[in-house]
């Protein structure tokens, strides 16, 4: 079994912030999909400006959302205690063995 003590603040956020952006920015193009008509009769450049600043906003707070939960877990895991994983070690025949067929009943 294994614990996680410490979490690196700068690859939480950096990470947190991606996942973030990256949701922003698939958020953008569904939303220009959904309102093309509307786009096409109308001046649509602030609409469009708009959303891109949104997904950078995105971006923004995803990173510090990361910073707050990589920091509180470090401050916190020393009286909570950390998460506990527990990692086991697979050999390399059992990589490559493909999965048994299991059915629900």
């Amino acid at each position: 079994m294994y614990e996680i003590k410490k979490i690196s603040v700068i690859g939480s956020a950096l990470m947190a912030g991606w996942i973030s952006g990256c949701l922003s920015l698939i958020s953008l193009v569904v939303s220009i999909i959904f309102y093309a008509s509307f786009l096409i009769d109308s001046d649509a450049g602030w609409i469009i400006g708009f959303g891109i600043g949104l997904v950078v906003l995105g971006y923004i707070a995803g990173f510090i959302f990361g910073v707050l939960v990589a920091w509180l877990y470090n401050l916190w895991s020393d009286w909570v205690g950390g998460v506990k994983l527990e990692i086991c070690q697979i050999a390399e025949a059992e990589k490559n063995k493909p999965a048994p067929n299991k059915t629900i009943k």
